[in-house]
């Protein structure tokens, strides 16, 4: 790898030679095409990010989840054991930790809200 390579090299503000060829190369490649290329070309991006975004939420609801179940055996343990202020505690940073987040529906509904958002940028362009 060159030293223009290694972006923390480079001074904030400043583009290295390879990212400036990467977006003239794509300049010149959407001049020659059609405009609903470089349209269609947005969307499947934008698709591509929605469905990163939807994999996320649904993969941080299962790891809450595997949480949640994790920290509720530990109260039981607590309890079983006789430690019911060790069980509380447990619980009490299950709910402080956990509590907080957006369900999977909620997440859907801003992802929803975002894709209306940009949906009418591009009918404004």
């Amino acid at each position: 790898m060159t030293d223009t390579a290694v972006a923390s090299d480079a001074p904030h503000g400043e583009l290295n030679d390879q990212i400036r060829d990467a977006v003239e190369q794509l300049n010149a490649s959407l001049k020659g095409m059609a405009p609903n290329v470089p349209e269609a070309i947005a969307f499947q991006a934008m698709a591509h990010a929605v469905a990163l975004a939807l994999q996320n939420t649904v993969l941080q609801q299962q790891h809450d989840h595997m949480l949640r179940s994790s920290l509720t055996t530990a109260a039981a343990v607590s309890l079983l054991e006789g430690r019911r202020d060790e069980a509380e505690a447990v619980l009490k940073l299950a709910d402080e930790k956990l509590g907080g987040r957006l369900n999977l529906s909620e997440e859907i509904a801003k992802v929803g809200e975002v894709l209306k958002s940009i949906g009418e940028q591009f009918k404004t362009h």
